[in-house]
């Protein structure tokens, strides 16, 4: 019998909670009614920071996708490099679709031969700006919110195609010209009110897989 849900496969931030003493997987909860709305009829599948578990529950049979969320500056937390790369790897093996969203982004940057580059945290850090859609990808040009402090700077042979950038020349989103993995600076998460744009493009990505 067929499921009657597919699941997301999403990754999860290290938070260290000195109250307790103990290193946790945490994820925003912002993430559960953005999802809810975005992709009706999936599930989250959260992945641990452990890079076999992340490989064997990415290839599930169910599985429909992977989101690679925020937070953790590259390298900062090794395992967790470890564990969504595993999981990136498990995902593509199958040929399923991949968005990065910030942290997630730049970890896609990585692994498709980019490079990282500090972004102005005066324009970048806690803030609000415009963004500038190349062919209405990934929706029109408009304001987002702003939280990084590393831009990708993608490799011409990663297959990696810039799809937005801001008003400084720092890329804000980009696509693969072949594949189903792409990533977005900003967090669609932390709207007050979802946007349509990012609603669609969840939706694009993802479709009814």
């Amino acid at each position: 019998m067929k499921p009657a849900h597919r699941l997301l496969a999403v990754s999860l931030r290290v938070a260290n909670e000195t109250a307790y003493q103990e290193i946790r997987d945490a994820l925003a909860r912002d993430w559960w009614p953005f999802l809810k709305q975005a992709l009706p009829g999936w599930l989250p599948l959260l992945i641990p920071n452990d890079p076999p578990w992340a490989a064997d529950l990415c290839a599930l049979p169910d599985v429909g996708g992977l989101l690679l969320t925020g937070g953790n500056d590259i390298g900062t937390q090794p395992l967790r490099d470890e564990a969504e790369t595993a999981a990136f790897l498990a995902i593509r093996e199958r040929g399923l679709p991949v968005l990065g969203v910030c942290r997630g982004a730049q970890l896609l940057c990585l692994l498709h031969g980019g490079t990282l580059a500090p972004a102005d945290s005066s324009l970048h850090r806690a803030c609000r700006h415009e963004v500038v859609c190349i062919q209405n990808w990934p929706g029109p040009s408009r304001e987002v919110n702003s939280f990084h402090g590393y831009s990708p700077v993608l490799s011409s042979e990663g297959g990696l195609e810039e799809s937005a950038r801001s008003a400084d020349g720092a890329i804000e989103a980009f696509r693969h010209h072949s594949q189903p993995v792409a990533g977005i600076l900003w967090h669609p998460e932390r709207e007050p009110i979802p946007q349509h744009a990012d609603l669609a493009l969840f939706e694009r990505h993802f479709g009814s897989r």
